[in-house]
């Protein structure tokens, strides 16, 4: 198995050509000689129509295969947006690009318009009060969710909002918030929402659900919604009962970092013991030591299973875990110290996998690089 470094500016940018509908996997290597706006990419993803998109300290880059091609916010003129750094980029469900700019601000990018849309303004000007936005979240309804500082968070309809409409505040002071501080939203089966925040669940939708405990990460499996909280409690939600039960786990520890699905029928539970996994149908559970002879951390941050089945685990020290449950390995990958790009602030964490099925990753403390599957 190699690890590949690709980069920008010091490193190049590794892109699969897969808009271009190649044949076969071709690898080319982009600097801002090519077209890409800076160096700091922040946030990637391929879009609807198969085009890559990413966020830079210049706006957002869009890649057809090509040519790259930036989108700077101070280039709008409608809107006084401040900064043209872009931290995450979302894609809504009408393939608009959700951003979020370095000093707090949302805004959409109209695909269509090219243009970039403050969804907030309406309601900052009318509520009198500005807003620190911390995040974006996009549900396959067409609703997203904004998270901002102080106890404010708001729900915009994904085409109402770019005309002005359709986005409503949320928080205690409205009194249809039970929490200061959102910790995720999540739409479930029946297209309920659920907002997880510092003092319980708020549900959007049918369901109601009495409950103060500040549960961070949330999952569905069947008709059966799991709850974990940061600090080791677990629990499910069943439809039909519309109960709410705490279950045991049969093993130490302390902090549950994440809560995802592997496979059909198992929870990945990432705590500072391992990873956890918990079969709902048989109540099975199972623990998976992550530690190597050269990586000895047992904290497990976050969980990744990729269209192969291999599992990708991110801990607190540098590189990144492959494991592979049925042929039983377990490889600790790192970026050769040699050939590590040093940056003047600490990478994000970023595992993504396209749709020709190559696999993306930045490793803690890396380089951003991909998986070849040939040579392991």
């Amino acid at each position: 198995m190699t690890m590949k470094r690709l980069s920008f500016f010091f490193f190049f940018l590794s892109v699969v050509l897969s808009v271009v509908s190649q044949p076969v996997c071709q690898i080319k290597y982009f600097s801002v000689s090519n077209g890409l706006a800076q160096g700091n990419v922040m946030s990637i993803l391929q879009d609807q129509k198969g085009l890559m998109w990413f966020s830079t300290w210049n706006g957002i880059n869009k890649f057809d295969g090509y040519t790259f091609k930036n989108y700077k916010i101070f280039q709008e003129t409608t809107y006084s947006f401040e900064s043209n750094r872009i931290g995450n980029i979302v894609e809504s469900k009408y393939g608009d690009i959700w951003c979020t700019t370095y000093d707090g601000q949302a805004c959409l990018f109209d695909v269509k318009t090219e243009k970039f849309i403050d969804v907030l303004q309406p309601l900052t000007r009318s509520l009198n009060h500005s807003n620190h936005v911390i995040r974006i979240l996009s549900l396959k309804k067409g609703i997203a969710w904004i998270l901002c500082k102080d106890g404010y968070t708001y729900r915009a309809d994904e085409q109402q909002c770019k005309d002005g409409k359709g986005t409503s505040p949320y928080s205690i002071f409205n009194g249809n918030l039970k929490g200061n501080q959102v910790y995720t939203v999540f739409q479930d089966s029946e297209e309920d929402e659920w907002v997880l925040t510092d003092k319980g669940i708020t549900i959007v939708g049918k369901k109601t659900l009495d409950t103060d405990f500040p549960f961070r990460h949330i999952i569905q499996w069947k008709e059966n919604i799991y709850l974990a909280a940061e600090h080791g409690k677990l629990a499910g939600y069943d439809f039909k009962t519309r109960q709410l039960k705490f279950i045991d786990v049969p093993y130490p520890y302390r902090n549950i970092a994440n809560l995802t699905i592997i496979g059909k029928d198992t929870l990945a539970l990432a705590t500072d013991n391992g990873l956890i996994l918990y079969t709902p149908g048989n109540n099975k559970f199972r623990q998976i030591n992550i530690q190597t002879p050269t990586q000895h951390s047992n904290y497990v941050e976050s969980v990744y299973q990729d269209r192969h089945g291999d599992i990708w685990v991110f801990s607190n020290t540098p590189g990144i875990i492959r494991l592979n449950m049925a042929a039983n390995e377990k490889e600790h990958l790192v970026t050769p110290r040699d050939e590590l790009v040093k940056h003047e602030r600490k990478s994000r964490k970023i595992i993504f996998e396209d749709n020709t099925n190559t696999l993306w990753m930045l490793p803690t403390e890396g380089n951003f690089s991909y998986y070849d599957r040939k040579e392991k």
